[in-house]
């Protein structure tokens, strides 16, 4: 979406683009007067409120990644108790697939 410069009149037009039914990006045209300039403003706020989003999450993502870690951690202990416990009580992973009761 944008302005571009028309190599003919050598004037600037504004441009939405949008994905059509077969998903191709088709280039509709908006214009260069006043619907033009609020259509380009009105694009802009979109991309800043998207911006705006994609850093609250990314701050978001870095304040909770030592709990994500932890987490991690504390999954990764709680397998292998259950391992050892299960090694224990006769079964057996073969080739790393389901648990399985060793035969007697």
């Amino acid at each position: 979406m944008g302005w571009e410069l028309r190599a003919a009149s050598g004037k600037m037009y504004f441009y939405k683009a949008t994905r059509g039914a077969d998903g191709r990006v088709v280039k509709v045209y908006v214009g260069r007067g006043d619907r033009a300039h609020a259509a380009a403003a009105a694009a802009e706020a979109r991309r800043n409120d998207r911006e705006a989003v994609r850093r609250s999450i990314e701050a978001e993502a870095a304040r909770t990644a030592g709990a994500d870690e932890l987490t991690a951690r504390v999954v990764a202990a709680a397998a292998l108790v259950a391992a050892a416990a299960l090694l224990a009580h006769g079964w057996h992973r073969p080739n790393y697939g389901p648990w399985r009761r060793k035969r007697t």
